[in-house]
């Protein structure tokens, strides 16, 4: 697997030893979920799924992941409110959420970035 950095291709590398990363994906799309879970997973990465921002709440009160990547649009609870939450119920732990929104709503959203998410992508 390679990967595109400034217009330059790569490969993919895995985790050094002992380092340990542990990523909560969070998509109503199963098919979402598990292409990143697999780019993650090959990477050496811990991945653990939620289909809602409600199952992820529930995945974080039994384990703190390092990073967690969270769709913003979901049934049930979605991304903001799920990250509003997390940030409420677990201050110091300084989890990171990245925004991972389709580019074309990009625009309509990009204020989605500032109220709780460490970091987006598109």
């Amino acid at each position: 697997m390679s990967v595109s950095k400034h217009g330059q291709t790569g490969r993919l590398c895995r985790l050094a030893a002992p380092h340990r990363v542990r990523a909560l994906v969070v998509d109503d799309v199963e098919d979402n979920r598990e292409v990143l879970s697999g780019l993650l997973e090959r990477a050496g990465v811990e991945v653990t799924m939620a289909s809602s921002g409600a199952v992820a709440l529930q995945l974080i009160a039994q384990q703190i992941p390092d990073i967690i990547f969270m769709d913003v649009r979901m049934p049930v609870m979605d991304g903001l409110t799920a990250v509003r939450q997390l940030r409420e119920r677990w201050p110091a732990e300084g989890v990171s959420g990245l925004y991972v929104k389709p580019k074309p709503a990009l625009n309509r959203s990009i204020h989605h970035c500032r109220p709780g998410y460490g970091l987006c992508l598109t």
